[in-house]
Formats: structure tokens, C-alpha cells, sequence
């Protein structure tokens, strides 16, 4: 008879890695800094530009990450497309506006077997639906801001009448 060594004894003798994890961070991590556009070719992404009122860094009490997390979570669910496609977003703070740009990312070619699947529209899609919801003044960002034991919202409602929303560019289509 032919011995057979077990899957786990083969795999045993393979060469392996260990890994020792320094400086562990066990915050919760955001989407606007995982960066997964090197996956994507040029004709797969829109980049976008908006602009915000001057005043909304300083009513959010300047959390910055609250500010892009709620813009991230507004933008993702007006295109319904998961957070991760808004992409490499920023945020720059002018003299007359806060400046907004972001790179809305397709629609992955490989789908994977997730728990829970979504149905996710196309960039183009996406794009159209946020664009039209800016272009009628209807995205609404709500920013979480504790301080101490109270909590609040701050809502930004875009209104058409407000020279700071609007569209500047909508680029790659």
C-alpha cells in the first residue's frame, strides 16, 4: 500500500511566514482613506469637484473626518454604490467656499460571494443620479458631532439658490 501524508502534513512542510503587528490600531477604519483606485484604469473612474458653504468646517465644530465620512455616506447612498467607490475624496477648505472633490470608481468586473450581496449601479449610473441630485439641491450630509454627553446633527441641504452648490466639473464621461 502507498502512503498518502495528510493535507496538514504537506502543508507543514511548506515554508511559512509569521507576522509580528506593531503599533496595532483598533479604531474603526474609514473609507475616504483606503484608496483602491490603482485597481481601476483611467476610463473606469469620474472625478468630480463641488463646493460647500465657507462656514461648514466651523458648525462641525472642524471634525474634518466627520465632515468626509457623512459627505462619503451621503454620495454613496444618492448613487447607491458602496462607500469604497467614493474614492480618494478631499477636502479643501477656501477663502468663499469648502471645496469637495472625489473619484467615483465602476462597478467591480469580479464579484465575490459576500454574506450579504448588494446590487450596485454602474459608475454611470451613479454618476447621473448624484449629479442630478446636487443639480437639484437635494444632497443632504449629516454630520455626527459629540461633545461630551451631547450629541447633535449638523444637516448641509443644498440649495440651488446658494452660489456654493453647484457642480464645477464633471469630468470622464
Amino acid at each position: 500500500s502507498h502512503y498518502s501524508p495528510s493535507p496538514i502534513l504537506q502543508l507543514a512542510e511548506l515554508p511559512h511566514l509569521s507576522y509580528n503587528f506593531y503599533g496595532y490600531d483598533s479604531q474603526v477604519p474609514t473609507t475616504h482613506h483606503h484608496d483602491i483606485s490603482p485597481c481601476y484604469s483611467s476610463d473606469h473612474m469620474r472625478h468630480f469637484q463641488f463646493a460647500m458653504p465657507p462656514d461648514t468646517l466651523n458648525k462641525t465644530l472642524y471634525k474634518r473626518e466627520n465632515v468626509m465620512y457623512a459627505l462619503v455616506e451621503a454620495l454613496s447612498a444618492t448613487g447607491k454604490v458602496t462607500p469604497l467607490r467614493i474614492n480618494r475624496m478631499e477636502i479643501k477648505e477656501l477663502q468663499s467656499e469648502l471645496q469637495v472633490l472625489f473619484t467615483l470608481l465602476e462597478k467591480p468586473t469580479v464579484a465575490g460571494d459576500p454574506e450579504f450581496p448588494i446590487s450596485e449601479n454602474t459608475m454611470n449610473q451613479a454618476a447621473d443620479l448624484i449629479q442630478k441630485t446636487i443639480d437639484k439641491s437635494q444632497l443632504v450630509a449629516v454630520v455626527q458631532i459629540t461633545s461630551g454627553l451631547v450629541s447633535f446633527h449638523y444637516h448641509h441641504h443644498c440649495h440651488r439658490s446658494h452660489r456654493w452648490c453647484r457642480w464645477w466639473r464633471c469630468q470622464g464621461r
